[in-house]
């Protein structure tokens, strides 16, 4: 029957591709919903849903992949059927990682559900949005409208009023052909507010909170939680924290809980690198990420032990906050306006000048944050007296202590405590496990920090004045006050228990192990020359110019992409141009402009320089000196794509390459290129012969060196490898080369680009995922966490293992810029060390039983990875430590017989587990909370 179900699905894609299927693939015989959940059998389910992109990864990883995602508590997956999938349906590309059914089954086998994705648009960051570029060049298409070739979507409700009156119907159609297909489960439209009953609309975001859907009798459904943000070459590296992520979490979805790698050129963007490892819970190499794969499990085991009370039980809000109000906050032109939600007295608390900020229309005004404070308690009780509770503290700065129900929780700040008995607690989203870095007191009337509930898609900052007395509104500051971003409506809660408040400021961990990991290097090995010394390389340097004869040529400059068709990212244009007489004492300087991407600019066969836009502005323009000569010049361009636009309206229609070229310093003036007469030719000769490949490695005369040449452009290099020894994941270290193209063994790695970031003070503070505005952005965005600031945004480059061969393996590298390839090296990513930081206060709970009892005790759990056991015990302090895994630090309190009773338990062992009550020092500083930090080795 599933079988069934798939073909048919499959069926479906080449005249429908808007919705979600969801069936089940394993047993079920009927999947309906109703306002509180999916129904699978007559039975209300509450489903943890992660999506992996099967194309990003390879068929060999594809169990382990499933495996893991399962025993993080995922209940079903979410696959897309990509563009690609629909070349290899048309015999264009071959099975291998589109290999869909076989993914499919491997999900029914692990007894998963399945929630099928239709392509092939899919945005998804994937190179054209997933859609084969030739389809927009089939006559009479119009992409992402009411145009009769054209019935394929994703996330559509965003951008259906640009399309104008197209856009509604196009909409509606889909659902209509949908429904009508009968097939018996329900479909979904992410993004489209306006879905027909009986589809179900959902919400894609970082925060879904305030979602609904637009029936009552529909179920609320969050398609895509993102936990983390994808890169692009040059930008630093974007990060969302696990703690975040379950505080959102408590229910529905993550989009990619693997994201994977874009293999060969399925990067979209443009400029998305060849990582796709979103910090996802599993990373890029298919190792599970902690701490946020076990944080993210213990939520969902937690969360399934209310599953019966949440689905079935009437649920109730509590507020619990002293003296909490609501008021209405109302943004205006002028001015801003703060009334009562109700008629009650004048608002609580407003927040003193902090700083300045760029408005919109580009003046600086002087900017606010507004403080808002929530204590609240959602509890849900069904007939039986059964009872769960989830008590929250959205105060973005303060710990609190909480009263419920005759007992006290203390709640961390900006977190959810699930109490699944409505008195014990299971799990908190940032429970506390507090490395304190410092603590300081502040009072009403300060300068303080805080930051609006929600607005999903505009930013607002905005600053009001105080005095000290909170009772006492100074209205007229009023006339001081210009919103910078005007027009929205802000809901706030103000708490006026605000004064003396003891704040800390800790780098929290979770209560599950965080590891360390590493990507080890291990120099290329040589398996073709046996005794060789050194590696021995074959080089092959490409024609900088036209090679062969020209494709074409015109009288002007033409686009990028029409003419390449995105077969390559390259085309070469060529020129040839007599020297006039230059201005005395003057060079010539060459002015290019481009639509994106990239290009290198040559004159008489060598190099001048290079210009890139990037993710922010493809667009770039380019000058650089040249040297010419006496008589005739040729001057050569290579455009390149990197990547090309994966959505937005009329997304087709964004182009690419160079659209001026003009040549600076002569007597005469400046010599205009446009209108000239330029030949033309698509990609390079070794695309063309296919060198990268067994069948073309011998289409080209290579030359044999063991000291292959350093910093040259346009050229290719190739070396017959032993793979890494053991098992680990494999990454091509690429940090000194320029940019290109690798394959191994004929598959393609995909791009190489080691584009650093910029060196700016982002990166330097500690992330504080805290509130949904940054200083940016209304809810998180990717810029609120940044790492790598200065280095590489991508160095390393996935080789899946099952690529490789026992010997011999060809590894060929296409080389654009210059770089030294003698410095390339395999690294084996693997875990070296892993960590555990938990206070006596954790909860004590084992979740899959859910007892509390005397027998179940506060414990410290390490696991190295399989094939490794725990060597050393780098570091381990029962007290009051501080730090993060890799810099744990000893406090002021602190057991001396931490580490050897930590080595006597876990030495030599693949994992641990450490009672503190049971193994450590009771008496120690008295009326201290107390933690255990440990750091070992794997090896």
């Amino acid at each position: 029957m599933a079988d069934v179900i798939l073909s048919h699905a499959i069926s479906l894609s080449f005249c429908f591709f808007a919705l979600f299927i969801f069936f089940e693939i394993s047993s079920a015989s009927n999947v309906s919903y109703d306002s509180r959940s999916l129904i699978i059998d007559g039975q209300r389910k509450l489903l943890f849903s992660a999506s992996i992109h099967y194309p990003r990864s390879v068929p060999a990883m594809w169990p382990g992949l499933v495996k893991t995602a399962k025993e993080g508590g995922v209940m079903r997956l979410r696959p897309m059927f990509f563009g690609m999938d629909m070349n290899f349906l048309l015999g264009i590309t071959a099975l291998g990682q589109y290999d869909l059914v076989k993914f499919v089954r491997i999900v029914r086998e692990a007894g998963l559900y399945l929630i099928l994705r239709i392509g092939p648009f899919v945005a998804a960051e994937w190179n054209f949005g997933g859609i084969p570029v030739w389809l927009h060049y089939v006559p009479g298409t119009v992409f992402r409208t009411d145009s009769e070739p054209f019935k394929v979507e994703n996330e559509y409700g965003d951008i259906e009023r640009v399309y104008g009156e197209g856009g509604k119907p196009y909409a509606m159609w889909a659902a209509s052909m949908a429904l009508s297909q009968n097939i018996g489960v329900p479909w979904i439209m992410c993004q489209q507010y306006d879905a027909p009953d009986p589809v179900i609309n959902t919400c894609n975001s970082f925060y879904c909170d305030q979602f609904k859907p637009n029936s009552p009798n529909k179920p609320k459904i969050w398609t895509e939680n993102w936990p983390g943000w994808f890169r692009t070459f040059g930008s630093k590296v974007p990060q969302r924290t696990p703690e975040d992520i379950a505080l959102q979490l408590l229910v529905f979805s993550k989009r990619v809980y693997h994201g994977g790698t874009n293999f060969g050129r399925t990067s979209g963007g443009p400029f998305i690198t060849t990582s796709y490892d979103y910090d996802a819970p599993i990373d890029e190499y298919g190792i599970p990420r902690f701490p946020k794969w076990g944080h993210l499990r213990q939520l969902h085991e937690a969360i399934k032990l209310c599953e019966h009370t949440l689905l079935h039980g009437e649920p109730a809000s509590l507020s619990l906050g002293p003296a909490q109000e609501s008021f209405l906050l109302a943004l205006g032109f002028a001015c801003i306006s703060c009334q009562p939600l109700r008629k009650l007295a004048e608002p609580l608390a407003v927040i003193p000048l902090v700083g300045k900020a760029h408005c919109a229309h580009g003046s600086v005004v002087p900017c606010f944050t507004c403080k808002f404070i929530i204590m609240q308690a959602d509890i849900y009780t069904d007939n039986s007296g059964t009872c769960a509770a989830f008590i929250a503290n959205m105060d973005e700065e303060n710990d609190k202590i909480i009263h419920f129900r005759n007992a006290s929780y203390h709640v961390p700040a900006w977190s959810v405590s699930i109490l699944p008995d409505c008195k014990n607690v299971a799990f908190n989203t940032a429970k506390t496990l507090e490395a304190v870095i410092g603590m300081w007191r502040f009072n009403f009337g300060e300068m303080i920090f805080f930051k609006p509930r929600s607005l999903e898609y505009y930013k607002t900052l905005m600053q009001i004045p105080i005095n000290s007395d909170k009772n006492n509104y100074d209205r007229r500051a009023q006339k001081k006050l210009t919103p910078c971003f005007p027009g929205f409506v802000i809901s706030i809660d103000i708490s006026s228990d605000t004064r003396n408040v003891d704040m800390l400021v800790h780098d929290v961990a979770v209560g599950f192990q965080t590891s360390i990991v590493e990507m080890v290097p291990k120099d290329l090995r040589s398996s073709s020359h046996a005794g060789s010394k050194g590696l021995q390389w074959d080089v092959f340097v490409e024609k900088a110019g036209i090679w062969g004869g020209a494709d074409f040529s015109a009288n002007g400059l033409v686009d990028h992409i029409n003419s390449t068709k995105d077969t390559t990212d390259y085309l070469c244009l060529l020129v040839n141009e007599n020297e006039g007489f230059l201005s005395k004492g003057s060079q010539p300087i060459l002015v290019v402009s481009s639509k994106g991407h990239a290009l290198h600019a040559f004159v008489n066969q060598k190099v001048q320089a290079s210009g890139s836009g990037n993710s922010s502005k493809p667009t770039f323009d380019f000058k650089c000196p040249i040297a010419l000569k006496a008589g005739r010049n040729e001057i050569s361009l290579l455009s390149m794509t990197v990547g090309l636009q994966n959505g937005g309206p009329f997304y087709e229609w964004v182009g690419a390459g160079i659209n001026s070229v003009k040549i600076e310093g002569f007597n005469n003036g400046t010599i205009d290129l446009n209108s000239s007469s330029w030949i033309y030719k698509i990609g390079l000769e070794g695309e063309h012969l296919k060198i990268y490949q067994a069948n073309g490695l011998n289409n080209v005369k290579w030359q044999s060196t063991a000291d292959p040449p350093n910093n040259q452009p346009l050229t290719w290099y190739k070396a017959i490898v032993d793979p890494p020894t053991g098992d680990e994941p494999i990454g091509l270290d690429m940090a000194d080369m320029g940019k290109g193209l690798a394959w191994l063994n004929g598959e393609a790695i995909g791009r190489y680009w080691p584009r650093k970031s910029s060196m700016d003070d982002e990166c330097a503070k500690p992330c504080n995922y805290r509130g949904k505005l940054s200083i940016s952005f209304i809810n998180f965005m990717p810029n609120k966490c940044m790492t790598g600031c200065g280095e590489p945004t991508q160095r390393w480059y996935h080789i899946p293992r099952s690529w490789f061969k026992p010997s011999g393996n060809v590894l060929v590298v296409f080389e654009e810029k210059g770089g030294d390839p003698n410095k390339i090296k395999f690294s084996k990513r693997r875990i070296t060390s892993v960590c555990g930081f938990i206070s006596e206060d954790y909860p004590p709970v084992d979740l899959k039983s859910w007892q509390r009892s005397a027998k179940t005790k506060t414990t410290l759990n390490l696991e190295c990875p399989k094939n490794t056991r725990i060597s050393t015990i780098k570091f381990a302090s029962f007290g009051t430590p501080t730090g993060k895994c890799g810099s744990y630090q000893e406090g002021p309190c602190h057991d001396p017989n931490s580490s050897s009773v930590v080595e006597k338990i876990c030495l030599n062992k693949r994992s641990c587990k450490v009672e503190l009550s049971k193994n450590l020092k009771k008496d120690l500083c008295p009326g201290s909370m107390k933690k255990l930090a440990v750091e070992a080795l794997c090896r």
